[in-house]
């Protein structure tokens, strides 16, 4: 009989499901976004074949042209503010200069050429990371690197989903584009996603 207890999963198991996770968004996301250059370019060339299309996109043009003239002389410049950098938490300052002593170009010099160029890479990776507070770039690069003793926290798994969210976003607008789902489908669901096209531009 079990004490009906709940399992609670270690904070390194979630971080390395997530992981593996950004891993094949990522991978999603390029293989998409590779195909998606081929649907906007087909959805184009198909819509401009199209009289009715081109002669509203030619009005639009010129009714976006008038309230740019207009707008830029009424435009106030704001002044830009600087970028305040982020405080990062110790242990990400501690794992950035674990990287550092692996890649800084100054601990290179008896290096070949290729690795040289592959560890400075890895070096202005993690140096972004850092300043951008990208814990999972920075968690990619020490993996790379073989150093394995990372010190993962929660909040650290809470960046790492927020990440894949992100991602999905990306997917999905994408997919929910009408270029692709013009590009993805029969003839006649074409014919429909066209008529459709034309009522909202």
């Amino acid at each position: 009989m079990t004490s009906g207890k709940k399992y609670k999963m270690k904070t390194n198991t979630k971080a390395r499901l997530l992981v593996a996770r950004i891993s094949f968004l990522q991978e999603e996301l390029s293989i998409i976004e590779e195909e998606n250059r081929e649907a906007l370019k087909a959805f184009q060339d198909f819509v401009l074949k199209d009289q009715y299309v081109l002669d509203k996109i030619k009005k639009n043009e010129e009714t976006r042209t008038k309230e740019y003239q207009s707008s830029i002389s009424e435009k106030k410049i704001d002044p830009i503010k600087p970028k305040l950098k982020t405080s990062q938490a110790p242990k990400e300052k501690k794992l950035y200069k674990k990287i550092v002593r692996k890649t800084h170009p100054d601990k290179l010099i008896n290096l070949s050429k290729q690795e040289k160029l592959k560890k400075e890479k890895l070096f202005k990776i993690a140096k972004e990371a850092i300043e951008n507070d990208d814990y999972y770039t920075l968690f990619n690069v020490a993996k790379k690197l073989d150093i394995f003793d990372i010190k993962i926290t929660e909040k650290h798994v809470e960046s790492f989903k927020g990440k894949i969210v992100n991602l999905e976003s990306k997917i999905n607008k994408i997919k929910n584009s009408i270029a692709w789902q013009w590009y993805t489908s029969d003839e006649e669901a074409k014919k429909t996603i066209f008529e459709k096209y034309k009522t909202i531009i």
